[in-house]
């Protein structure tokens, strides 16, 4: 008997088990996860189970659509009747069971998200904006008026368009426009005008050129002599949304600032307003020493379409940008006077391959028959192949067309 017990003792101790697993991924991972109505855990999530079977899984994270998932979670040869027997209590191995669910989250519009987030109270939020020390809190008192569209909270509002920290002032500026529309305009036009900082001012030229009022052109129109480049440049992107082409001279003056980067956006307005006398402003653009100004104003006289650039354009076939030339040779493609010409055919001379190789091309959409004999005595001396290989199309496009004549 004793002997019987030790030989039993024996066989329970080498006895297998096995581990069964649940094993939940999500992209991005962080998600919660119900299993059969009960919380689980978050992903990626590792969840021991009992029985086999039909599992229902909610995944939920802020941000991303829901997913509920019904899995069969089907059991193993192992686990079959009559195998589970000795599986589980005398084969002397142990057996993992894990069924691995991934699962890819599809993120929320921003629209949606808003949906699902409880409004808050408006009144909350004006004592909050009205009262609260911490500037932060302030500020996204503003956020969320705008965001839920709270039109309750307009006047608290406007009074933190003077609130006394600047980043409160800016975004109540556009809380103010979401939610109040045109009737937001004297705000901004008194902020642009007379707020102290620098980017409060601009916040109140983005708005207004949101709203695209034509009551505000007066007032842009003065903003555009700003002593701060960053409002001189938000000013120019205003009075362009406005395409009012009295406000191309305004415009045009900007190409001579001192600042970088209000030359650069007054070279890309100017082509936007449609109005021929831009082209002026833009000719001189082509001269400025840095090439992402002579770049847009190039294709804003491509845009413009204006045959009295196309001298100007010309001469930009020698610029030392891939960009400009490119687009010089897009425009005197579309609209090259007989004037360029000469130019042209000068610079299939010059001295860098790449402003021979421009020449040509230009030359060749011009359609102009004076460029044959100049290209064909200057391909058969040129030593760079792909400048040859552009003059020879040029030849072949000018040929074509005299074959048509």
């Amino acid at each position: 008997m004793k002997k019987t017990a030790l030989c039993l003792a024996a066989a329970l101790a080498l006895s297998g088990c096995v581990k069964r697993a649940i094993l939940i991924e999500t992209d991005p991972p962080g998600a919660d996860v119900l299993i059969n109505g009960h919380r689980a855990g978050v992903t990626p999530l590792k969840y021991d189970f009992i029985t086999h079977g039909r599992y229902k899984f909610v995944i939920n994270k802020s941000g991303f659509h829901e997913i509920t998932a019904r899995e069969w979670v089907k059991a193993p040869w192992h686990q079959w009747i009559p195998l589970d027997f000795f599986t589980e209590l005398l084969i002397p191995y142990q057996f993992d069971d894990l069924h691995r669910f991934q699962y890819a989250l599809k993120p929320q519009k921003p629209i949606e998200r808003i949906s699902g987030e409880p409004p808050p109270r408006v009144e909350d939020l004006i004592i909050t904006l009205r009262g609260s020390p911490d500037p932060q809190r302030r500020r996204e008192a503003c956020v969320l008026m705008a965001r839920h569209h709270l039109t309750g909270g307009i006047a608290a509002l406007e009074d933190a368009t003077r609130d006394s920290d600047a980043e409160v002032r800016a975004t109540a500026l556009h809380a103010l426009r979401v939610l109040h529309g045109k009737n937001a305009l004297p705000f901004l036009i008194t902020t642009l005008e007379n707020d102290p900082h620098a980017t409060v001012r601009w916040q109140a030229a983005a708005e207004i050129e949101a709203l695209n009022p034509p009551g505000a052109y007066s007032a842009l129109v003065k903003a555009a002599d700003d002593p701060d480049p960053i409002v001189r440049a938000g000013v120019v992107e205003a009075l362009r949304g406005l395409a009012n082409p009295s406000a191309v001279p305004v415009v045009g003056r900007r190409l001579s600032d001192s600042d970088i980067v209000v030359r650069r956006s007054a070279a890309d307005a100017l082509g936007k307003f449609g109005d021929k006398q831009a082209a002026d402003y833009l000719i001189r653009g082509l001269r400025d020493p840095d090439p992402e100004v002579r770049r847009r104003s190039a294709k804003s006289l491509l845009r413009l379409q204006a045959p009295e650039a196309s001298e100007a354009l010309a001469r930009a076939l020698k610029d030392t940008d891939p960009q400009v030339r490119a687009a010089a040779i897009d425009a005197l493609g579309q609209f090259g006077t007989p004037e360029a010409v000469p130019i042209a055919l000068r610079y299939v001379h010059a001295w860098h391959p790449a402003t021979r190789e421009a020449a040509a091309s230009a030359l060749g959409r011009m359609k102009d028959a004076r460029a044959v004999p100049v290209l064909e005595e200057a391909v058969l001396r040129e030593p760079n192949q792909q400048t040859r290989e552009a003059m020879e199309s040029a030849l072949v496009a000018l040929r074509g067309v005299a074959q048509l004549g």
